[in-house]
């Protein structure tokens, strides 16, 4: 009960703080970032994309099942969030491949390789980076730009075990 009290305390001091004017444009330029965009402005992102990931684009499958139906049956399994947890996916990967749902029940699916990965999210194109465990993409869970976090592992293995 104390630590809740010290806890509250502290957020109540932080708000009688005022903001300098600088502190105000640098929060809603991150707060921006994290609002959902219109398709236009995802589509601005899409001109954006580097060489290396116009060549995965061209090879994203076109829907959700043709892109699970591509990964092989040995699967691995994937979790990725967005750094304020307000996304999650989990999905299964492989053969270059990955198909996901989100905790918003959106499904997404797509292509990876060489530290980029590319795909679609509810329908929008998405794209982005990744490397030792973190991640960063434009246009991904309806965001301009969004980061966070991954963890792959893979399918347990099915043993049989005779008496």
């Amino acid at each position: 009960m104390f630590a809740f009290l010290l806890v509250a305390s502290s957020l109540v001091a932080l708000n009688a703080v005022p903001l300098r004017a600088a502190d105000r444009a640098s929060l809603a330029s991150v707060t921006d970032s994290m609002k959902p965009v219109a398709d236009s402005d995802l589509v601005n992102a899409a001109e954006q994309i580097p060489p290396e990931v116009e060549e995965l684009r061209k090879k994203v499958p076109a829907t959700f099942e043709e892109a699970n139906s591509i990964i092989p049956v040995r699967r691995n399994r994937y979790l990725m969030w967005t750094h304020d947890l307000a996304h999650v996916m989990w999905g299964v990967y492989g053969g270059g491949h990955f198909v996901g749902t989100a905790n918003l029940g959106k499904h997404a699916w797509g292509i990876y390789g060489n530290g980029y990965f590319a795909g679609f999210y509810d329908g929008h194109f998405f794209w982005g980076k990744y490397s030792n465990t973190e991640w960063k993409a434009q246009g991904l869970f309806g965001m301009r730009s969004c980061y966070g976090g991954y963890k792959l592992a893979p399918m347990p293995a099915i043993t049989v075990v005779s008496p």
